[in-house]
């Protein structure tokens, strides 16, 4: 008797069959649709269907093939397992610091990755900086401050009246305070009343972010600075992430101009 990995094995093993699962599971055809659509050559589509059909799991109906309903709950089944599991190879290269996500991985199946390459090594941080561009309000939660970074937020607040809130980490603060440039950046920015800041005392292991309708989640290193990106505009992460921002702020405290002047 065949086990379920057994059966697992065998579809997997082959991409003719997956492919003729997939095509069955959009519709009852011919072999010669089939054919076509799948650009199999005709021996080995003869030899997919019969071995579908020794399983059950398509049959023939005259000149029609269709699944049965077993090969509907397969087909179902594979296709969510092999979404899975793309997701999770889009994601491994930042497994290891992600945050323990209280969803669904798969609802991060269109998420966007951007990771740093050997010719851009800040690829992912120059991602955030031009979606932050490009919005009416943001809410970020950060572990470091850069002068770059903030010359941007600079021009987005006082040039397009740009709103951010900012849930920064007490060392990225006392970074900017430490920095003349950064610490008169700052002071402008908090006098200006676009931009709430918050200092955060606690340990800030990820950096996230709603930048109009699209969730951010950066994993940081020890020194706060992003490892690498995910954006995701599904409303179950953006809602995560608009939760924990908000655990964040009850957390923090309000950051004035005076906090720079001073």
């Amino acid at each position: 008797m065949t086990t379920p990995l057994d059966d697992v094995e065998f579809l997997a093993r082959s991409a003719h069959r997956v492919h003729v699962l997939e095509t069955l599971h959009r519709g009852a055809t011919t072999r010669g649709d089939l054919r076509d659509r799948t650009g199999i050559a005709q021996a080995t589509l003869t030899r997919t269907l019969d071995d579908l059909v020794e399983r059950r799991w398509a049959r023939k109906r005259g000149r029609v093939y269709e699944l049965t309903p077993l090969g509907v709950a397969l087909a179902v089944e594979f296709a969510d397992l092999l979404e899975t599991v793309e997701t999770m190879q889009r994601l491994q290269s930042l497994a290891e610091w992600l945050p323990a996500f209280p969803f669904d991985l798969r609802l991060l199946a269109d998420a966007t990755v951007t990771l740093p390459t050997d010719t851009d090594v800040l690829a992912h941080v120059g991602r955030v900086e031009r979606l932050l561009d490009g919005a009416d309000s943001s809410w970020v939660l950060a572990g470091s401050v850069f002068h770059e970074s903030l010359e941007r937020q600079h021009r987005r607040s006082t040039g397009r009246g740009q709103r951010q809130v900012a849930v920064l980490s007490a060392a990225a603060l006392e970074r900017a305070r430490s920095d003349p440039e950064l610490r008169q950046l700052a002071a402008d920015l908090l006098a200006s009343g676009c931009v709430d800041v918050y200092r955060y005392d606690g340990t800030v292991p990820v950096m996230l972010g709603l930048v109009d309708e699209v969730a951010l989640v950066a994993p940081l290193d020890e020194s706060g600075v992003p490892r690498g990106l995910v954006e995701s505009t599904d409303p179950t992460v953006r809602e995560w992430v608009a939760t924990t921002l908000r655990e964040y702020v009850e957390g923090a405290e309000p950051v004035t101009a005076t906090a720079f002047t001073g």
